[in-house]
C-alpha cells in the first residue's frame, strides 16, 4: 500500500510539473514562444501606428504552424473598429497564393514546373517564338522575359477577364530571353491564373478556393474582382499631407497577381504550412515539405525571387501587396519557424507594412525593434512645404500680373509668349500625365488612382495641381492686362 501511494504521488506530482511547464513558456529557450508577447505585440503596433499616421491594422503572428496571436488595432473608413477578422486586400500577397495553387497541381501530376506553358494553355499563343519555352517555372519566378512596355505598355490597357489578358500578352514581345533574367511582371500570374484555370476546368477564383483556402481552413478569403463590393470590407485610406481620405479600389483587373481578400486571421492559417513542415493549422498535409522548400528556393536566373516569395538578403522570405488604398506584408524567419502577416487600410507612398512586420517579427525572435522614424511624416512635411511655396508664388505673381501685361503690351506677341512659359509648365505636365493616362487605355478610375498617388506621392501632385492651377489663373490676368492695355494705347 506504501509503495502504490508512494506510485501515485510521483505521478501527480509528474503531471502537474509537465503541466507547469506547458502553461508557462520559458523565455530565451529557442524556438518558444516568448512569454507575453502577445502585449508586447499590441503595444509596438500601436506606437507604429499612431507614429506612422495609419488608420486600421491587423497583424498575426505564426508559430510552427499555428496561430499564436491574432488582433486588429485602429478603425477602419466606416469608423468601425478593425479586428483579426477585418476583411481587407492582399494585393501582390496574392501571387504566393497563386504559386501555391500550381504547386499542389505540380504534386497531382497535372503538369510540371518546368513544362512550357502552351502545353497546357493553348490560348497563350505567343507572336514572340521565344514565348513558346517560356515553363510554369519561368511565370512564377518571373523570369519569362515578358515584362511592361513603358506607360502605354499593351498590359496598362483596361481587361475584363482573363481571357483578354492572355491575348494581350499573347501580342507582346520578350524584353529577355525566358529563364535568364527576374523582371516583376504582374503579367506573368495572369498567365499562372489563367494556366490554373485551364488545367482545373473551373474559374480561377474557384481553383483558389478549392485548392487552397478550403484546405487551410480561410474561410473569410477569396479571389474576387478588383473594385468590386465585398461583403464586410470597408475601403481604405490614402495618406496626403497629414491626412487620410477615404479611398475605393478601381476596377483593374489582377486575377492571380493581386485579386484575393482576406483577413489577419485567415493569413495565419495560410503561413502555416510554410512555418508547420507544410501542414495545415489543423495538422493536416497541404503541400509536401519538398514543394515548401520549393516555393522558397531562390530563381534559377540567380535572383532573389522564389515561386512566389522574395528570400531577402538576410535569408528571410517575405512578399509585399500594394494597392491604391491599403498595403499587406508576409514575413517568414530564417529558421521557418516564425510566420508575421500585416494587413494596413492606409495606402502611403513610404512602405510601412514591411517596418512593421520586421518589427513584430523581432519581438517574436526575442529581439528588441529597430526604431522607424515617421518618413512619411517627414515627406509631407516637405511636400506641404512645396505646396505652400507655390500658393505664394501664385499670389505674389497674381498680384504684379496686370502690371507685367502693361509692360509687355508694346512687345510683340511672341515674346509674351515666351515669357508666360515658366508658368505654364506644371499645367503642361498635368496635361501630359492625363493625356497619357487616357492613352494607355486604363480604365478612368484606375487613371486617376495612379495620377492621384499611384506614380508618385499624393502630395507631390497636390503640389503640382496648386502649381498649375496658379499658373494659369496668372498666365489669363497677365495676359487679359495686355490685351486692355493694348486697346487703351490704340
Amino acid at each position: 500500500m506504501v509503495a502504490e501511494a508512494g506510485v501515485r504521488v510521483v505521478v501527480v506530482v509528474s503531471a502537474v510539473v509537465a503541466l507547469l511547464m506547458c502553461a508557462v513558456p520559458v523565455a530565451g529557450r529557442e524556438g518558444e514562444v516568448p512569454a507575453g508577447l502577445g502585449g508586447r505585440v499590441d503595444a509596438h503596433v500601436e506606437e507604429f501606428r499612431e507614429r506612422q499616421g495609419l488608420g486600421g491594422v491587423a497583424v498575426v503572428v505564426v508559430h510552427r504552424g499555428r496561430v499564436v496571436h491574432a488582433a486588429g488595432y485602429g478603425r477602419d473608413a466606416l469608423g468601425r473598429p478593425v479586428s483579426a477578422d477585418s476583411v481587407m486586400p492582399v494585393a501582390s500577397l496574392s501571387k504566393s497564393m497563386t504559386a501555391a495553387a500550381v504547386l499542389w497541381m505540380v504534386e497531382e501530376g497535372l503538369l510540371g514546373l518546368d513544362d512550357p506553358v502552351v502545353e497546357h494553355l493553348p490560348a497563350f499563343d505567343p507572336v514572340d517564338p521565344r514565348g513558346r519555352r517560356i515553363t510554369v517555372r519561368h511565370l512564377l519566378e518571373q523570369t519569362s522575359g515578358l515584362a511592361s512596355q513603358g506607360l502605354l505598355s499593351p498590359d496598362r490597357a483596361h481587361k475584363e477577364s482573363l481571357d483578354d489578358a492572355v491575348r494581350i500578352l499573347s501580342g507582346m514581345g520578350l524584353a529577355a530571353e525566358p529563364g535568364t533574367a527576374h523582371r516583376y511582371f504582374n503579367g506573368n500570374y495572369w498567365l499562372a491564373a489563367a494556366l490554373v484555370q485551364e488545367v482545373a476546368g473551373v474559374p480561377f477564383a474557384d481553383a483558389l478556393r478549392d485548392r487552397v483556402f478550403a484546405p487551410l481552413g480561410m474561410g473569410d478569403s477569396a479571389s474576387v474582382p478588383a473594385g468590386a463590393a465585398v461583403e464586410g470590407m470597408a475601403p481604405g485610406h490614402l495618406r496626403v499631407l497629414g491626412m487620410r481620405p477615404v479611398r475605393g479600389l478601381p476596377p483593374d483587373l489582377s486575377t492571380g497577381s493581386g485579386e484575393v481578400v482576406s483577413t489577419a486571421r485567415d493569413l495565419g492559417r495560410w503561413l502555416a504550412p510554410y512555418t508547420g513542415a507544410g501542414r495545415s493549422a489543423s495538422g493536416e498535409v497541404f503541400l509536401s515539405e519538398a514543394s515548401v522548400r520549393e516555393a522558397l528556393a531562390p530563381g534559377t536566373a540567380g535572383g532573389d525571387y522564389t515561386l512566389g516569395w522574395r528570400l531577402l538578403d538576410d535569408g528571410r522570405w517575405a512578399h509585399g501587396g500594394t494597392e491604391y488604398s491599403h498595403l499587406a506584408q508576409q514575413l517568414l524567419s530564417a529558421d521557418r519557424e516564425w510566420g508575421v502577416a500585416v494587413l494596413d487600410d492606409t495606402f502611403s507612398y513610404l512602405d510601412t507594412a514591411y517596418p512593421l512586420a520586421a518589427g513584430v517579427l523581432d519581438l517574436a525572435q526575442g529581439r528588441e525593434p529597430a526604431p522607424r522614424p515617421p518618413a512619411n511624416l517627414y515627406l509631407d512635411l516637405a511636400l506641404g512645404a512645396g505646396v505652400a511655396s507655390s500658393a505664394v508664388v501664385g499670389a505674389v505673381r497674381l498680384r504684379r500680373a496686370r502690371a507685367w501685361g502693361g509692360r509687355l503690351a508694346v512687345r510683340p506677341r511672341w515674346r509674351a509668349l515666351v515669357a508666360s512659359v515658366p508658368v505654364l509648365v506644371p499645367a503642361g505636365v498635368v496635361v501630359w500625365l492625363v493625356v497619357l493616362g487616357a492613352a494607355s487605355g486604363a480604365h478612368p478610375r484606375t487613371v486617376w488612382a495612379v495620377l492621384s498617388g499611384g506614380l508618385v506621392p499624393a502630395g507631390a501632385m497636390v503640389w503640382l495641381a496648386v502649381a498649375a492651377l496658379s499658373g494659369v489663373v496668372v498666365a489669363a490676368v497677365r495676359w487679359r492686362a495686355r490685351a486692355r492695355a493694348g486697346a487703351g494705347q490704340v
